[in-house]
């Protein structure tokens, strides 16, 4: 799957690799499946609920491979279909497995705290990370109930927000031309207000989601180049749905969904995701290159949206955007929640749906998926947030109390790689 979306515009570097590991499903998922003893039915419903789209991808590789390895779609369509097969195959026997008792995905207190520690360089209680969330959530609401004051004086940031994202047009010919430029305009202000230095020679392509690959794409995404990767260009999707729905209102449903592309462009491009990662793929140190710690560069991207909408919170165009800005952040808060009680079983996935749901007004489709990859990566859904208060944290000491400049601050936190903060604070000597 990486190497297809990576590869997804032109499949030819890689069809030959995509091609070997098509021939392996079979003997693959029939290994796979012995592994397999009383799954948590959460995860055997979602793996049950995957297979439509597992088998649908395979099939929509027939014609790239074919067109790329000079091969007949029947040959190369006779190996999707045996891997199709095996899916089914698959989920047949995971069927018949009796599953365990709800929660079981949940590592329990002691693991949770060692992951803390390994991924977040933090000596941090998991109650003690809740109760730095509760505090932030209640200074995240007082700013979020001023700021909405502006737009309405008792309406919920949620209901105003979704009808500013319902009467949202992209500004450009398409909604891919709306991210080309909005990305464009991004990085012009950024360098223009010389808050971070943008390295020579980057390339980063703005690409729609090629046809077969929609169904398995979120609004945006971003896709790296490795740090051996020759083709050192960065890859920064959209999914425009809109199209495929008609003129009506399920289009514009599908255009509101990217509602706030301001803050997507920060995140996923410049100065986020591609700005970030391109500068950790030249560190002379390949262990710093290989580094992937979330909560360095999940904490980065949230600073990057705080710093966009102080540059340009100000556009007519949206004004919106400081409170959409806040209100994401206080999603994110409440995720640093739902991971603890998650994973010390304090909290069950209907419960952390609800909290959402009541919280920040999700739909309850859109929370249990929120919540459904919360129950398969403990302490990532949390890093986000406090890797950005532990940046704010070394931004207080060394910026606001000390003699750097922003610029020099944000260059000298690049230049590590994605590692925990703490270990920056400790080994590293500002410039």
């Amino acid at each position: 799957y990486t190497l297809v979306v990576r590869h997804a515009d032109d499949i030819t570097p890689v069809a030959d690799p995509v091609l070997s590991r098509l021939k392996k499903v079979p003997r693959y998922l029939d290994s796979a499946l012995g592994c397999i003893h009383h799954p948590d039915p959460l995860w055997k419903d979602l793996a049950l609920k995957s297979v439509p789209g597992i088998q649908d991808l395979f099939m929509s590789l027939v014609d790239p491979l074919a067109g790329v390895l000079g091969r007949r779609p029947s040959s190369i369509g006779k190996i999707a279909g045996r891997a199709s097969e095996a899916v089914a195959d698959f989920a047949g026997g995971l069927r018949g497995i009796r599953a365990s008792a709800a929660g079981r995905f949940s590592i329990g207190d002691r693991h949770f705290r060692m992951l803390i520690h390994e991924r977040l360089g933090l000596n941090l209680a998991p109650r003690e990370a809740v109760a730095l969330a509760r505090d932030e959530i209640r200074r995240l609401k007082l700013l979020i109930r001023d700021e909405a004051r502006i737009f309405h004086p008792k309406a919920s940031p949620s209901r105003i927000l979704g009808e500013a994202a319902g009467e949202w047009h992209p500004r450009g010919k398409n909604l891919l031309d709306a991210y080309q430029k909005m990305t464009g305009k991004i990085r012009h202000r950024f360098r223009e207000a010389g808050w971070v230095t943008f390295p020579r020679g980057d390339r980063l392509l703005v690409k729609p989601v090629p046809g077969f690959m929609r169904d398995q794409f979120p609004t945006a995404a971003y896709s790296m180049p490795g740090p051996l990767d020759p083709d050192q260009s960065g890859i920064f999707w959209v999914n425009d749905l809109s199209g495929d729905a008609g003129d009506g209102p399920a289009a514009r449903a599908e255009i509101a969904q990217h509602f706030g592309i301001e803050l997507t462009c920060a995140h996923e491009a410049y100065p986020g995701h591609h700005l970030q990662f391109i500068i950790q793929n030249r560190h002379p140190s390949l262990a710093r290159q290989m580094s992937h710690h979330a909560v360095f560069y999940e904490g980065w991207t949230l600073w990057c949206e705080e710093m966009t909408a102080e540059l340009i919170g100000d556009d007519p165009a949206n004004p919106w955007l400081r409170l959409q800005q806040l209100h994401d952040a206080l999603w994110r808060a409440w995720r640093i929640v739902i991971d603890v009680g998650l994973h010390t079983g304090e909290l069950s996935h209907d419960g952390a749906c609800r909290l959402l749901m009541r919280e920040m007004g999700f739909t309850r489709a859109r929370a249990q998926g929120d919540v459904n990859w919360y129950t398969s990566h403990p302490t990532v859904p949390m890093s986000y947030l406090i890797g950005k208060m532990e940046l704010l944290r070394l931004k207080r000491r060394y910026v606001d109390r000390g003699n750097l400049e922003l610029r020099e601050f944000n260059d000298w936190i690049l230049g590590f790689g994605a590692i925990p903060w703490r270990w920056i604070e400790e080994c590293g000597t500002p410039p």
